[in-house]
């Protein structure tokens, strides 16, 4: 084979290569902490913590949670926001790593805010999710849980094992076991303390395949930061036997998820994006050794294949999590509340926000959204278009003046029928505010959904 021959077919490899590359999987926002489950409809579903993107404080800015749902691992669909943290009332700190199963016919999401532990609960595994007590269903007061400790009361995970679900939850020297009764909402009995995997330091993740309870979690030998650990026992009880560290990529955090989707053994994981801060999560497929064992898992950008990853209309949106915008006119801000929110704040005339791969199916009827500001916009229009800049206008309505910056007003506009199947989608902004700063529009936009 001539040089030119094997340059044009090493060209082609390197084609075939970034075609079939996926990893990261989730990619048009950050992403962390990932919880994977197949339910009685048939699909896999991904609940994830969510890192927003800009101005960021951490793992103490975190404060929603997102649902992706797949039926063949090709075309995954981001149904938004199912969780707002602002509406838990006894709220106290950010929102980490969750878990979400399916029983009595309803879906229950466990979610820990700092050191107590909450339960929320839909109809639909794609939500919205309603706190089911209106108080946290553990705290240090609970039966069994120590009053004070190096860690936090967090990563709930939930597994069925002959007819009774039981919670996994803890950190640092903190590792406990509870069974929740029927009903999902209540511990039956005090929390069991459990004997810590070797090197366990946060994240539990136990599923149970070929007899055996496996426990993968971020593990530190003494060497941080932390990598994936992996132990097993015979019961959900324990005793844990190590085995040895299934991904040895070190990061501040390293939490994963193991599931089984129609055979197939999935490994998900997330890893740093941009920073520790802006994390992405990826996956890969494995099998199990002749032994039964979880095999070592190494990070790969393949993955599982190219897949096509696309927004659900009907899902609430954050606006700042656009996937481009005009040059000019754009900015993401924080708003100071103390909620972690973020917020697209507008300052030119024409500029523009664009969503990628909205799914509107087979239709939608109106659209809201939340905008805030204190001057009136002089002839101020936002309009929604599809696939283009200068695409068909499906939506539009005026932005109202509201009574102080950060003070906001729902704003609802009906939508045409041209607004079905999957479209890019653009918000373009109207208007002048000849009084504002530098002759800018001056008016911000929190989130969207439509209906």
């Amino acid at each position: 084979m001539t040089f030119q021959k094997l340059s044009i077919v090493g060209i082609l490899i390197i084609i075939a290569f970034k075609v079939n590359a996926q990893n990261p999987l989730i990619t048009n926002i950050y992403t962390a902490d990932p919880a994977a489950h197949q339910f009685s409809d048939g699909k896999l579903y991904l609940y994830t913590d969510y890192d927003p993107r800009g101005e960021n404080r951490g793992w103490h800015n975190m404060f929603k949670y997102h649902v992706y749902s797949t039926s063949d691992l090709k075309i995954w669909t981001d149904h938004g926001s199912i969780i707002d943290c602002k509406d838990i009332l006894w709220n106290n700190g950010p929102a980490w790593d969750g878990d979400c199963v399916e029983a009595q016919g309803r879906y229950w999401y466990y979610f820990p805010m700092v050191d107590k532990i909450g339960v929320a609960v839909s109809d639909k595994p794609t939500g919205p999710f309603k706190d089911a007590l209106g108080k946290p269903l553990i705290t240090r007061q609970s039966p069994g849980i120590r009053s004070e400790a190096s860690g936090w009361l967090v990563s709930p995970c939930v597994i069925f094992h002959e007819g009774s679900a039981y919670i996994y939850f803890g950190q640092n020297e903190e590792l406990y076991i509870a069974r929740l009764r029927k009903n999902m909402i209540e511990l039956d009995g005090p929390a069991v303390p459990l004997e810590k995997p070797k090197y366990f330091h946060e994240g539990l993740w136990v599923n149970f395949a070929n007899g055996k309870f496996h426990a993968t979690y971020g593990g530190n030998d003494g060497e941080a930061p932390d990598k994936i650990g992996y132990s097993t026992a015979d019961t959900p009880f324990g005793p844990w036997q190590f085995h040895y560290f299934v991904q040895e990529d070190k990061a501040a955090t390293v939490q994963n998820c193991i599931t089984e989707f129609n055979g197939r053994h999935l490994f998900f994981y997330h890893q740093n994006g941009p920073d520790p801060f802006h994390r992405q999560i990826c996956v890969e497929e494995f099998q199990y050794t002749p032994e039964g064992k979880i095999p070592v898992i190494p990070r790969t950008k393949e993955g599982i294949g190219a897949i096509e990853l696309r927004i659900d209309a009907l899902g609430k949106h954050e606006a700042e999590d656009f996937q481009k915008s005009s040059d000019w006119g754009i900015e993401t801000i924080f708003e100071p509340t103390g909620e972690g929110n973020h917020v697209v704040n507008v300052l030119n005339n024409n500029s523009w926000i664009l969503f990628e791969k909205v799914d509107f199916g087979n239709g939608v009827q109106s659209f809201e959204t939340s905008l805030s500001s204190p001057l009136k916009v002089e002839n101020g229009l936002i309009e929604i278009r599809l696939d283009r800049i200068d695409g068909p206008v499906v939506g539009k309505f005026t932005a109202p003046k509201t009574d102080g910056w950060f003070v906001w007003q729902k704003v609802h506009c009906d939508i045409s029928d041209e607004a079905t199947g999957v479209h890019n989608l653009y918000f373009i902004f109207r208007g002048e505010t000849k009084k504002g700063f530098y002759y800018q529009i001056n008016y911000m936009m929190d989130y969207f959904r439509f209906k």
